[in-house]
């Protein structure tokens, strides 16, 4: 506040300033003046105007002072770079219109019209076609409607400043995640600038690269980004929270991500399959992790038998009940596990690794069952 008295006295003494006599340059000192000289309607303004060497470096406020006062061309206000050109070929005629004065080109759309639905699509499609803000308008609507690939491209590649442009980007980055092309969703986000975004989209960002770092196997950098996304207040998805609890683990804070997850399970109904089956599973290695043998068992046999529609889970479930089963003497159940997992096996890895597992157990069984022969059957207490 001092220094904007400082500034309005500054600017007030060079407008009463002897013709001869000139003061020392302050910071956007000729920017503050103008402003001043126009608010007071001061004759000053004009000549400040006019004195301006360069008016297209000015801010917007400025620009649209001049085109509603002293009716400067468009053209002479336009900056030199070709994209900002772009963007205040729009803008100005635009906020020069809701001052009053219609400088617009013909192809673009009075400011002061209200277009909703099919009123707007065909305005866009056969009034004014060129008009962006227009265009914008439409292609949001139509996003939020029903999004596609190729209307999200459009979107992020014409306006990519713009919030409806941000959120095509982060709709292409997240199909392009889905679909595990992790060099296209990185090229995606490297493309947006997460320091300008509002909350809920800065958040919907951070996610989405947290969630890419995670695929990618970069535990640390993925946590950062989750961390980061949490402090914004911004609404995390369960899937993401899941992530977390399973970096958590790997951190050693067991009880922490234990936590997590029955938190999460108290609405798991809520959740598509798939992601309850890998809530279960991280419930069961948690529990495993912490020496709970028998809550792990009871995580991984329901899982198993609820969810064998989720193959992946079900099977590996059963392959770690399986391991279990092997350390607690049980081999014949743990076998059945093992068949089971041979038989419905997606992956040939996954398959392998059942039958290495399967062919120990097999010895395992077979040098016992030798034992208790040799010990003349089952031995009684307390021998």
């Amino acid at each position: 506040r001092k220094k904007n008295r400082s500034l309005h006295d500054a600017a007030k003494r060079y407008l009463k300033r002897d013709a001869d006599k000139d003061l020392e340059a302050l910071p956007v000192f000729a920017q503050y003046r103008f402003a001043l000289a126009v608010a007071q309607n001061d004759d000053a303004a004009r000549d400040l105007w006019d004195a301006l060497e360069n008016k297209r470096t000015l801010p917007l406020s400025l620009k649209v002072c001049g085109l509603l006062l002293f009716e400067e061309p468009l053209d002479n206000l336009l900056p030199e770079d070709p994209n900002a050109a772009a963007r205040q070929f729009v803008l100005l005629p635009a906020l020069s219109s809701a001052g009053g004065r219609n400088i617009r080109p013909n192809q673009l759309a009075p400011f002061w019209l209200r277009l909703e639905g099919r009123q707007l699509d065909n305005a866009v499609r056969q009034l004014w076609p060129l008009d962006r803000l227009l265009l914008l308008a439409d292609w949001s609507n139509r996003l939020q409607e029903k999004a596609t690939p190729e209307l999200a491209k459009r979107i992020a590649f014409l306006f990519p400043d713009t919030e409806a442009g941000v959120q095509a980007t982060l709709q292409l980055a997240d199909v392009a995640l889905q679909a595990q092309q992790y060099q296209l969703a990185g090229f995606y986000l490297a493309n947006i600038d997460g320091n300008r975004l509002p909350r809920k989209l800065k958040g919907r960002y951070l996610e989405l690269k947290g969630d890419l770092a995670f695929a990618l196997g970069g535990y640390e950098d993925a946590f950062n980004n989750y961390s980061e996304l949490l402090k914004t207040g911004a609404e995390v998805s369960d899937s993401s929270r899941i992530k977390i609890a399973f970096i958590l683990q790997q951190q050693g804070q067991l009880d922490v991500a234990q936590g997590q997850l029955e938190k999460l399970w108290e609405r798991h109904e809520t959740m598509p399959t798939n992601m309850q089956a890998e809530l279960l599973y991280y419930m069961a290695e948690g529990e495993h992790s912490m020496g709970n043998i028998d809550k792990a068992l009871d995580y991984y046999l329901r899982l198993a038998w609820q969810y064998p529609q989720e193959n992946i889970w079900a099977l590996t479930a059963m392959f770690r009940a399986a391991l279990i089963y092997d350390g607690m003497g049980q081999y014949d159940t743990a076998k059945n596990l093992l068949v089971t997992v041979i038989r419905n096996a997606e992956t040939e890895q996954q398959r392998e690794a059942a039958k290495n597992r399967l062919t120990e157990i097999e010895a395992k069984r077979g040098r016992a069952e030798e034992r208790t022969k040799a010990g003349g059957g089952n031995m009684v207490y307390p021998f």
